[in-house]
């Protein structure tokens, strides 16, 4: 059984935002919102685009994410029509 551990929390405007802290390398996390948006995974100063270097994000999807390199495992999203909110949660077990 997988246990919810801890949850971040971002806006989601038309300007790229991130999650202040990258996720851990080897854990699992889920992705939520509540507007469609494109994800990114890179380091802190990247950014989230429409581009191919994005997730396309629909809101109500439980989008699972990791990363092997912390550094390079910031959650950056964007937009695609109207702000939102977005969650990322460790997920443990």
């Amino acid at each position: 059984m997988s246990n919810l551990r801890s949850s971040q929390y971002s806006t989601v405007t038309s300007s790229s935002q991130k999650f202040t802290n990258a996720m851990a390398a080897g854990q699992h996390y889920i992705f939520t919102a509540t507007t469609d948006c494109f994800v990114h995974i890179g380091a802190t100063g990247d950014s989230a685009s429409a581009g191919a270097d994005s997730i396309a994000y629909v809101k109500g999807m439980i989008l699972p994410l990791s990363t092997r390199d912390a550094t390079e495992g910031f959650v950056h999203m964007i937009r695609d029509a109207e702000d939102g909110k977005a969650t990322l949660t460790l997920v443990e077990g």
